[in-house]
Parts: structure tokens; C-alpha cells; sequence
């Protein structure tokens, strides 16, 4: 909802769109990052956004849609290959401790649908929470101790990103950091 977006600085656009890979410098641990998916026909395709942080090897963390399941999820992940499939609640996972875990039954995703994810890096609890809105339609929220994003990496099969954004969230919302 867009009076509860935190205040955030101009946006710039990182690119006009990602072809099956693309990688982008964050420029702050914490920003608002926003993308439109364009499934190449419906319900077809599947995305996923790598968080890298200062040890690229070790803290990598994949936010992931899979349009044909209709399940998003996040996950540990590799720059090598999507991340494997997570648990939902119906299927013995654990979303209430807001690490690994996925979501079902996602709507809107069968025709063009933004994303955005707010990224809050806090040094006072060592790490990142990362906050999903899906097709203005579901959310999801997860915290990644150690994550402080410093690059982003896409990676698209069978869809397209489009319109790539992101605006640093504003100094005074982030407590002086």
C-alpha cells in the first residue's frame, strides 16, 4: 500500500529490461526494487532475484515465482541454477519463522504483473529483511541474518523483466544509517 511504503529516494532505472541473466550493483543495502513480468504465454515461465551480499559465496539468497505452480518462495540460493523447490505451509513448511518457505495459489500472475521488494538492511540485527508484494496481490516476508545486499542478479526462463527500478530507502527511515 503506498501510504505504508517507507520514504524513499529519486528511483532510477537499473535497465529497460533482463534478458535470461543480468546482473546489477544495489548501490545501498536498502532500497525499494520494482520489475514487471511478461510471461511468454500464460502461465508459463519462472524467475528468480539472487541477493548477494558482501561474501558472494556465502550469502546468497533467491526470491523465486514459478508461474506454472503458481508458488513464490525464497530461498538459499546459487548463481548457477534456480534455487530447489521450498515448503509450503500446507506442505509441512514453516513461513511463521520468516526464513526458507514458499507460498501457493498465487492470482494475477497469468498475464503481465509488477513485483516489488522493499530490502531493509538493519546493522543492529545483523541483516536483511526482505518484504514481496506479487501482483499487487500477495506479499511475503523474510529475514536473512548476515544478507547485507550489495548486488542483484535475475535470471528468467520462459518470461521477460521489464522496467527495473530502484530508489534507496531515505536516511531518516533507516534510523541515521
Amino acid at each position: 500500500m503506498e501510504e505504508i511504503l517507507p520514504a524513499l529516494n529519486k528511483s532510477r532505472s537499473l535497465s529497460p529490461s533482463a534478458g535470461d541473466t543480468a546482473s546489477f550493483s544495489t548501490e545501498t543495502p536498502s532500497f525499494l526494487l520494482s520489475f514487471d513480468v511478461y510471461p511468454r504465454t500464460p502461465l508459463s515461465g519462472k524467475l528468480g532475484v539472487l541477493f548477494e551480499g558482501e561474501e558472494r559465496n556465502e550469502n546468497r539468497y533467491e526470491f523465486q515465482i514459478n508461474l506454472p505452480q503458481k508458488r513464490a518462495q525464497y530461498a538459499n540460493g546459487d548463481r548457477l541454477k534456480f534455487a530447489a523447490p521450498e515448503k509450503t505451509l500446507r506442505e509441512g513448511g514453516a513461513p511463521h519463522q520468516a526464513r526458507s518457505y514458499a507460498i501457493e495459489n498465487l492470482t494475477g500472475v497469468d498475464k503481465p504483473f509488477t513485483v516489488r521488494l522493499i530490502v531493509k538492511y538493519e546493522n543492529k540485527f545483523g541483516g536483511s529483511q526482505i518484504d514481496a508484494e506479487i501482483a499487487g496481490e500477495r506479499t511475503m516476508l523474510s529475514f536473512r541474518p548476515e544478507l547485507k545486499t550489495e548486488r542483484l542478479f535475475f535470471r528468467t526462463e520462459q518470461a521477460e523483466i521489464r522496467n527495473l527500478k530502484i530508489a534507496a530507502l531515505r536516511k531518516q527511515d533507516l534510523g541515521g544509517r
